[in-house]
């Protein structure tokens, strides 16, 4: 079995969830015959909106097309997924479509016509979490028999626990300085644990930049919050790993999260992680997780306090982390990915 494995980004052009998490898998689909294609500025395009664009459109058929291409997968419900019904069509090959969390993102237009379209002739649909696909039902009840989940995948192997021996406690926040990920509610904990005037030395660290990062540093010095508040700007994601194991926690103050890759990471580091609890985030916690924070600040601070002061506490949520991470071994998830490739392209092998 053939298959074109298509998204809009590349790693590493782009290091977001979705694009790590298809590297991941494309890494470890070792017995399928798999052809990658990426809209970006390093590989062919597939929107076919200029000249240029056509004619790379018409040289990614004619490849396809001599690679007797059997299955599409296409990252995200979006433009790019829209397109790939018309490819599959001329190819005579089935569509899978990967949503990794992008279709919340598409307008109410988008997702009443084009999304139905695009949602009514593919032939399968993955998520990474039952959020997702509940999300995707609200609009679209009609596709509930196409969709598989398949959670979202790390390799164990690639990480490693230490023991936190710093002196300062570093609490660190990974994401894009946006209003999805909320890192104001940051500057609301360590304002709040300022005024308690703790006798031990923090800070909190935050990965990412953002359209916010402008409000966000003029409101770190408007709240003298300069000597416990670092932005660290991006790192590469191949750095992440190493940033978990040398932080004492994780924060997750999210207002939306499809999937919450960063949870996973930290379970392989064996850190806690302090979340808001919401989409698909549940799926990874558990619902009775005494970590789930909402948005309350107090209660962040509540569980920060407790893991310092608390050592046995501490470890035994690590460890207890360090286990759960096994769940998501990308070695069973890529077989159940590959198991149902097979299925939706009627390949018995």
């Amino acid at each position: 079995m053939k298959i074109a494995y298509i998204s809009k980004y590349s790693y590493p052009h782009k290091t977001g969830g979705a694009e790590i998490s298809n590297k991941l898998l494309l890494e470890h689909l070792k017995n399928l015959h798999v052809i990658e294609i990426y809209e970006n500025n390093k590989y062919d395009h597939i929107y076919p909106y200029s000249i240029r664009k056509l004619y790379s459109y018409y040289n990614i058929l004619k490849q396809l097309r001599r690679e007797k291409i059997d299955l599409i997968v296409i990252t995200q419900t979006n433009w790019c997924s829209f397109h790939g019904v018309f490819l599959a069509k001329i190819l005579n090959a089935k569509l899978i479509i990967n949503e990794c969390g992008d279709y919340w993102r598409q307008t109410k237009t988008y997702k009443k016509y084009v999304g139905k379209y695009t949602l009514r002739f593919c032939d399968g649909i993955t998520t990474r979490t039952e959020f997702l696909k509940n999300y995707i039902l609200q609009f679209h009840p009609e596709s509930e028999e196409k969709i598989r989940v398949i959670p979202n995948s790390i390799d164990p192997t690639e990480y490693s626990y230490k023991p936190y021996n710093r002196d300062t406690y570093i609490f660190s926040f990974f994401g894009r300085l946006t209003t999805a990920k909320d890192p104001f509610k940051i500057l609301e904990i360590a304002k709040e644990m300022k005024n308690l005037g703790l006798n031990f030395l923090y800070q909190f660290h935050l990965y990412g930049e953002g359209k916010m990062e402008r409000d966000f540093k003029k409101s770190i010095k408007e709240n003298e919050l300069d000597d416990i508040v670092k932005l660290k700007g991006v790192i590469h994601h191949t750095k992440i790993k190493e940033v978990i194991s040398n932080s004492y926690l994780v924060l997750m103050p999210s207002t939306w999260e499809p999937q919450g890759r960063v949870i996973l990471e930290a379970y392989a580091c064996g850190r806690p992680v302090l979340t808001s609890g919401v989409g698909g985030m549940i799926e990874a916690l558990g619902e009775n997780n005494p970590l789930i924070c909402y948005s309350n600040a107090s209660l962040y601070t509540k569980n920060i306090l407790k893991l310092v002061n608390d050592k046995k506490y501490y470890r035994e949520i690590c460890l207890s982390n360090l286990g759960k991470s096994h769940d998501y071994d990308i070695r069973k998830n890529a077989k159940l990915f590959a198991s149902y490739f097979r299925e939706v392209a009627n390949d018995r092998r």
